[in-house]
């Protein structure tokens, strides 16, 4: 499994992410493509490599669920090699499961976001574990990808 964070990591920045992604979205407002420069064919290109799924794991409210899936379904970047478009892989999203201000707290006022990351990855891995998988051997997740240090710690945890 791939994990990846998605303000910041997907999109150009945490708030800006959070405006121009879920925002105008739930405004009834088409969402901007506010993502970095190459992540659609970056991810792409490591699934196609690694044959593996990639789970979007991020601290947003369970309220934005829809309009954060529709992002990810929806984003579209052009292929600097083909000029093809491309899309992020599909793959489940998991949210924090406060309510907005909850999540704005954890995230902003606390900074303990990855309390919430490292209690879902660490579930995620204890049911590869439990259907019989060696986590030792087989890794359930290849690589993690995050743009700050409470990613890294949640990440971290899980290894």
């Amino acid at each position: 499994v791939l994990v990846s964070d998605i303000d910041g990591t997907i999109t150009k920045s945490d708030v800006g992410g959070m405006v121009n992604t879920v925002g105008l979205g739930k405004l009834g407002f088409k969402q901007r493509a506010y993502a970095h420069t190459g992540i659609c064919t970056f991810y792409r290109n490591i699934q196609n490599l690694t044959k593996c799924r990639i789970l979007y794991l991020t601290a947003r409210p369970m309220s934005l669920i829809k309009v954060t899936r529709t992002y990810i379904s929806d984003l579209q970047q052009s292929c600097r090699k083909t000029n093809a478009r491309v899309g992020l892989p599909p793959g489940p999203v998991i949210t924090d499961t406060t309510d907005l201000l909850g999540s704005f707290k954890r995230e902003v006022v606390d900074k303990t976001s990855h309390q919430f990351k490292t209690e879902m990855l660490i579930t995620l891995k204890s049911c590869f574990a439990s259907a019989g998988r060696d986590t030792v051997k087989l890794p359930v997740f290849l690589a993690t990808f995050g743009n700050k240090n409470t990613d890294m710690v949640a990440y971290e945890a899980c290894f």
